[in-house]
C-alpha cells in the first residue's frame, strides 16, 4: 500500500518543514515510509475545491482513507 502525505500552510508563520518532520516521525514509528509528499503554500481564503494539490492527493488516495 502506498503511503501518502499532504502538507499545507496558510500563513507566513507556519512552516512545511514542521509538518513533513512530524508526520515523518509518526511513519517511522509505526513502520512505514512515506511513498509521495503533497505540498503547498495557499491561503485560507483560497476555496479547497480550488486547490490542486488538494485535488492531486484525494484523487490518489480517495479509494483508501484509513
Amino acid at each position: 500500500m502506498a503511503v501518502v502525505a499532504y502538507l499545507r500552510v496558510s500563513t507566513e508563520k507556519q512552516f512545511l518543514e514542521n509538518q513533513r518532520e512530524e508526520i515523518t516521525r509518526f511513519a517511522e514509528k509505526n513502520g512505514m515510509s512515506i511513498d509521495k509528499w503533497y505540498t503547498e503554500t495557499v491561503s485560507g481564503s483560497i476555496s479547497i475545491v480550488r486547490n490542486v494539490s488538494y485535488q492531486g492527493f484525494w484523487i490518489r488516495c480517495a479509494p483508501v482513507i484509513l
